[in-house]
């Protein structure tokens, strides 16, 4: 049976992880979310996501400087990096750093959607209406 792709949230304003959140679990996607980089490294060991959205700018630790440390400990989740103030440069060094994608903000929910449907694809999980279907030899 198809399960739902997991996804997790990381961003410091709970008013933006309430709209992601509400959008993504109408597309049918199951949700958890962190609102620091430390909690995010909690749930992903607990969650285990599929793709995460990653705010850029948040205090404490930047997306920027997560993302590289989750790629390196978890490479097969696909991390995209969500913000409203970023430099080109900063989203150059997100990608380099083993980030998928960069949405600016604000999001067009069905391009996001489109964006996760593709990082998914990239681990071998396609969308299909309700959930989404493992291919054989996905991981």
């Amino acid at each position: 049976m198809p399960r739902n792709p997991k996804i997790l949230l990381v961003d410091d304003e709970s008013s933006i992880r309430l709209l992601f959140r509400t959008f993504l679990e109408r597309a049918g996607f199951e949700v958890e979310e962190a609102e620091d980089g430390e909690t995010a490294f909690v749930k992903i060991h607990k969650f285990d996501p599929d793709v995460i959205l990653l705010d850029i700018l948040m205090p404490v630790r930047t997306g920027n400087e997560l993302v590289a440390e989750i790629k390196e400990w978890k490479p097969t989740i696909e991390i995209i990096m969500v913000t409203g103030l970023a430099s080109d440069e900063m989203k150059a060094e997100c990608l380099a750093k083993g980030a998928f994608a960069v949405v600016n903000k604000p999001v067009v929910f069905e391009t996001l959607k489109s964006i996760i449907a593709s990082a998914l694809q990239k681990k071998g999980i396609h969308l299909d209406g309700g959930g989404a279907e493992l291919t054989p030899g996905s991981v």
